[in-house]
């Protein structure tokens, strides 16, 4: 894995880790983004160093890639948990076999790459500062706001797999790790909610399901013809996914191929942020889903920095569906959306 040369990470090693990522998943037909992930940091892949779970979608992707490497190269069970690298060398619990380097994309390394983003802060006015209260910790005349820089740090962990420490006894069993996990009961009535409470406007068809981006009307099939319940808010979230990229005018109305295939995998992957905010440890099938999503890989083959941009972009669309509503700044143009009048 290569090491980190600087406080940020360049643009050509976040591609180079997305194209070891695809040639995984090209590779093994395996595809993170068909399960669902919570980027709540509730649940999922965990830092063990820090205690926490992580939230950001690419990373998830890059982990998930990791936990199935590592545990095909131990035989062992798949295993969400992960060390930072130096915390595991100075622990010295990094097992001592050597990796070829003639493995394909993440399969040569022992550790793997995250990225995440790096801010700053500066004080501003608090305009809810009110002159006629005492000045005090919960009215103050100026405040401190982050922002982010546009830059990215990296870090590297190792999978747990991939040390002694269970054995060391440093962690517990993966079976006892697992068993006091607490994570959500999957209530359809949650994805109900999340779909219907978002700003829309939708018609019954027959046909495909669809959002237009002229009438700003989506077509969605009664759900007495879907497989199931879930299939069809998966279908909904998806087109809910389309609709925020028109209105925060991300959608782009005239579409090469590759820009529709980035646009589908922004879709998809916020389907699985949001199934996974709900607690489904599992998407619902489609019906050649698998093999469409190949077909996207393919595309994406020639510029691997879209699957960074594509989970970031996900990211922020699944949080405005969860939270209800787009941020007017955001809005492109709000007059374009009959559904907002009102609202």
């Amino acid at each position: 894995m290569p090491k980190r040369r600087s406080k940020y990470a360049s643009e050509n090693l976040i591609r180079k880790h997305a194209e070891n990522l695809l040639i995984w998943i090209e590779e093994t037909g395996n595809i993170p983004w068909t399960k669902p992930f919570d980027i709540s940091g509730d649940w999922g892949p965990k830092n063990v160093t820090t205690g926490k779970h992580y939230t950001s979608l690419f990373n998830n992707l890059s982990l998930t890639a990791m936990m199935h490497i590592s545990a095909d190269r131990t035989k062992k069970s798949i295993d969400p948990r992960f060390f930072q690298l130096a915390d595991a060398r100075k622990k010295d619990i990094i097992t001592k076999e050597k990796l070829s380097k003639d493995e394909p994309g993440l399969r040569k390394f022992k550790s793997v790459m995250i990225f995440y983003p790096m801010s700053n802060s500066t004080i501003v006015d608090n305009k809810d500062f009110d002159p006629a209260k005492p000045e005090g910790p919960d009215n103050m005349r100026e405040k401190k706001r982050s922002f982010f820089t546009g830059k990215y740090g990296v870090g590297q962990v190792i999978n747990v797999n991939d040390t002694t420490a269970v054995e060391d006894g440093i962690v517990e069993p993966l079976e006892v790790y697992l068993s006091g996990q607490e994570k959500k009961n999957p209530v359809i009535e949650d994805l109900q909610n999340i779909c219907d409470s978002f700003p829309h406007e939708d018609k019954i068809t027959m046909g495909i399901p669809s959002y237009n981006h002229v009438t700003k009307v989506t077509k969605i099939p009664e759900m007495k013809f879907a497989k199931s319940s879930e299939g069809y808010y998966s279908t909904v979230v998806h087109e809910r996914a389309h609709q925020i990229g028109d209105m925060i005018g991300e959608l782009k109305h005239d579409r090469t191929k590759k820009q529709y295939s980035f646009e589908e995998l922004i879709a998809e992957m916020t389907a699985s942020c949001v199934f996974g905010h709900c607690g489904f440890s599992e998407m619902p099938e489609h019906e050649n889903s698998i093999a469409y999503i190949k077909s996207w890989v393919k595309n994406l083959k020639d510029d691997p920095m879209v699957l960074f941009k594509a989970a970031e972009k996900a990211k922020r669309r699944a949080k405005y569906l969860i939270e209800g509503f787009v941020p007017e700044k955001k809005i492109v143009n709000r007059e374009d959306f009959p559904f907002l009048r009102g609202v």
